[in-house]
């Protein structure tokens, strides 16, 4: 999922670069709230939250491996335990996280002094009341029960189309860039 708009989501609310609560009328207000409620966006934007901590939770292993080379001489029944092992603290680290995050910051009051003063930026009250209209109807309803599964599956397509052809452009650069950060690491320690 998209892991820099919901950093820029955590850092604008810690930072308070929201608009302030009083600059928007109660009316538009209204009108904004009612079309988060809608379009489901603080279910959108926990999911979201959501896939990142397991995104994160899944680097663990992968750190744990980088620094153990011994893990390079396991036998294969050992690899199977040491792999078992880190799916369970995988699961863990990331029922922990999502426990906690409601102590980190209150997300629904996140979405609303975020998105409220970008919609209230965006759309004119009639905007906002063709958007409640739109949403309403039963297309608008298909489309927000729908747009979870379209995005999903676009993202499987895009990253089947993009994958390989990305991987392959990426890994000699990432390559030859781990050579020279290398190099200037033997040389700084080489002073």
């Amino acid at each position: 999922m998209k892991v820099v708009p919901i950093a820029a989501l955590a850092l604008s609310v810690a930072c308070g670069a929201a608009q302030t609560p009083g600059s928007i009328s109660p009316a538009k207000r209204a009108l904004i709230k009612k079309v988060l409620n809608l379009t489901n966006t603080s279910q959108a934007v926990r999911a979201s939250l959501n896939m990142s901590i397991m995104q994160a939770a899944a680097t663990a292993p992968q750190a744990v491996v980088r620094s153990m080379p011994e893990l390079q001489k396991v036998t294969p029944e050992q690899r199977k335990q040491i792999q078992q092992n880190f799916e369970a603290a995988v699961k863990r680290i990331s029922t922990r996280a999502q426990a906690e995050l409601p102590k980190v910051f209150d997300l629904d009051k996140a979405v609303d002094e975020i998105f409220v003063p970008v919609y209230d930026r965006q759309f004119t009250d009639a905007d906002l009341k063709s958007l409640v209209a739109f949403y309403e109807s039963p297309a608008g309803r298909k489309l927000v029960t729908a747009q979870p599964i379209i995005q999903n599956d676009a993202m499987k397509s895009a990253n089947e189309m993009f994958g390989p052809r990305v991987g392959a452009m990426i890994n000699p650069i990432l390559t030859e860039e781990r050579k020279k950060i290398a190099e200037d690491v033997r040389k700084l320690l080489a002073k």
